[in-house]
């Protein structure tokens, strides 16, 4: 009996690493497809950091829609599974995305409701329903939202710009700087002394995202939170930072206060399929 006293804890907070640790891996899977999604859907769109942010978020839902992860639901409602989730109601929100990303939304409507989300039959239909998957892109939004995820633009950079601008017009005839996408096989391929790149070079989108990854098993969350707290040691205004601080610089809530999380980073780039524009990389285009 003293021997079972003395081991049993230390068996448990194994056991439940074991868990945990398979969730971080699973995690990191995700990540790195939705980043690779992410970097994708910029390369069609401009660069567009809003675009990618979106895209970010209906590819890291599925993390939310796994049965572990299942929302409780009062009611039939969308606008209740959310408000259950967040704490606040659905509207807040589209108004805080709306503000952000302008029109833009995370599901198309007639996607969402009765769509082709919807896996009805066999008992499946109230765990894989697309009212899980619109709270789950929410989720996500308001991680972006909360600073939990920071996704950078690499590449390419200011001083890409710098020296491969031209200037076009861009949404509502107004001159914006851009870098040249067309014909690149056929364009000069020196190296540009100030970027130290040639103009296909800077014809590639690289973006690197940084996610804080909310760890769920019990204990054994505060134990990984405080190793790589103390491993890490992060500027203070880093996402690392953030995730360290268990939430509290950036939540006032008490549950979200007690957050226990790891950063995990993810990089993805390929090449550019359209013009990237500054001001979209820059969220200042009048999205």
């Amino acid at each position: 009996m003293v021997e079972f006293v003395i081991w049993i804890p230390l068996l448990l907070i194994i056991i439940g690493g074991i868990f945990q640790f398979a969730l971080i891996y699973k995690a990191k899977i995700t990540l790195n497809y939705a980043t690779f999604q992410a970097v994708r859907t910029g390369t069609i769109n401009n660069a567009s950091l809003l675009k990618m942010e979106t895209s970010f978020a209906s590819n890291m839902a599925p993390l939310y829609t796994s049965s572990y992860m299942s929302i409780p639901k009062s009611s039939n409602s969308q606008t209740a599974e959310c408000e259950n989730n967040f704490g606040s109601s659905s509207s807040d929100d589209d108004a805080k995305r709306i503000a952000r990303v302008g029109t833009n939304t995370i599901m198309m409507s007639d996607t969402k409701i009765g769509g082709v989300l919807d896996n009805e039959g066999a008992g499946m239909d109230d765990k894989w329903t697309s009212e899980k998957v619109y709270c789950a892109r929410r989720l996500v939004q308001r991680q972006i939202e909360d600073g939990f995820v920071k996704l950078t633009i690499v590449n390419p950079s200011s001083a890409s710009f710098a020296a491969f601008r031209i200037s076009k017009n861009y949404k509502g005839n107004t001159l914006a700087r851009m870098i040249p996408n067309d014909n690149l096989m056929y364009r000069n391929a020196n190296i540009n002394s100030t970027s130290l790149q040639s103009l296909q070079d800077a014809n590639l989108l690289k973006l690197h995202v940084g996610y804080c990854y909310k760890l769920i098993i019990p204990f054994v969350n505060k134990i990984i939170h405080e190793l790589v707290k103390e491993e890490s040691k992060p500027d203070g205004d880093t996402l690392g930072a953030i995730c360290d601080a268990g939430g509290k610089s950036a939540l006032s809530d008490t549950a979200k206060n007690q957050r226990y999380g790891i950063p995990l980073y993810a990089q993805s780039t390929m090449r550019m399929q359209s013009e990237a524009y500054l001001c979209e990389t820059t969220k200042t285009c009048g999205n």
